[in-house]
């Protein structure tokens, strides 16, 4: 790490620690807001791709290992899915330090480099797993790799290895670009059930945070609790709607000094 790189962390951890008590009498006064993060692949440095979209999805083992130390070592309350579902019901008030963590897509990384650094530093996270992938523990390519999934029993298996891991719905088989676009509503709640058949359905990440007024009317008919996207990459407020709830994508490119500063912004 690089001079600069090091003053401009040792600046932006002074500066956290002097406004951290300015920032929960905001909490108390101004609208709540919580970050919910949203990883993807977690790999070592020296296997990530050049692909600019990879890089994108992907974080190196060391990064998060670091991103995870600070929340740590900052005493960050990581939430269960049910602990962030009361709080945005108002039903529960939680630490101006807050957080939910959140996996799409479940893939075998996760449980090889990212599960056991949760449990290295107790912190509560959900995998959102796609229902086919992982029933027939199948292998896709993507940009030119292969990405492999865990598998049912290997689920199974986490939830006994790794108790700080929850696991939800990231649809059984809608993960394909484009494709919501051309499903019907039936379409839809055939997916639906089928998840549900594989696990049960309260929590939902909609696949690459695309979700239309049929998918919405869909989960609210399934008393689905809360639905995850994308697109606005800010942070999660009471007043969002329940079945569009904002989560921040983090990547390769985010250093660890603006990781910290993600948490006081406002927004």
């Amino acid at each position: 790490m690089s001079k600069k790189r090091i003053f401009l962390f040792i600046l932006v951890v002074i500066i956290f620690l002097i406004i951290i008590s300015i920032l929960g009498i905001k909490f108390t006064y101004n609208e709540p807001k919580v970050t919910v993060l949203c990883y993807h692949d977690v790999i070592p440095e020296e296997d990530i791709g050049s692909e600019g979209s990879e890089k994108n999805w992907t974080i190196s083992v060391e990064c998060f290992e670091q991103q995870m130390k600070f929340l740590s070592d900052f005493n960050f309350k990581t939430l269960t899915l049910d602990e962030f579902y009361k709080w945005k019901k108002g039903e529960l008030e939680v630490p101006f330090n807050s957080v939910l963590v959140t996996f799409d897509d479940g893939l075998l990384s996760n449980y090889k480099y990212a599960f056991p650094i949760l449990k290295k530093y107790n912190i509560n996270a959900t995998e959102f797993i796609i229902g086919k992938f992982s029933d027939k523990e199948v292998t896709e390519e993507e940009n030119g790799q292969f990405q492999i999934y865990m598998g049912r029993d290997l689920i199974k298996k986490s939830k006994e290895e790794f108790p700080t891991v929850e696991f939800a719905s990231h649809t059984y088989n809608m993960h394909i670009v484009g494709k919501l676009k051309n499903m019907s509503k039936e379409d839809i709640e055939a997916d639906f059930k089928e998840m549900n058949n594989f696990q049960s359905v309260e929590y939902v990440a909609y696949p690459f945070g695309a979700y239309n007024n049929d998918f919405i009317d869909v989960l609210k008919n399934n008393n689905v609790k809360l639905a995850f996207t994308l697109s606005d990459n800010k942070k999660a407020t009471r007043n969002d709607s329940d079945f569009i709830v904002n989560r921040v994508n983090v990547s390769k490119d985010i250093p660890l000094y603006k990781f910290a500063l993600r948490f006081l912004l406002p927004y």
